[in-house]
């Protein structure tokens, strides 16, 4: 798997966590790259 970085400003960080926490609303303790890394998980497994 390759490893992918990106910067957002802290607007759009807090907009992304957002909209992650309604993806995972389970998940505890949920950051960005938590969020994103169940995300890259999530869409590999559809393939």
């Amino acid at each position: 798997m390759k490893k992918v970085q990106f910067r957002i400003d802290e607007n759009q960080h807090d907009d992304l966590l957002d909209c992650l926490k309604t993806l995972y609303p389970d998940e505890p303790a949920l950051t960005v790259a938590k969020g994103m890394k169940l995300l890259a998980n999530a869409l590999l497994k559809s393939k």
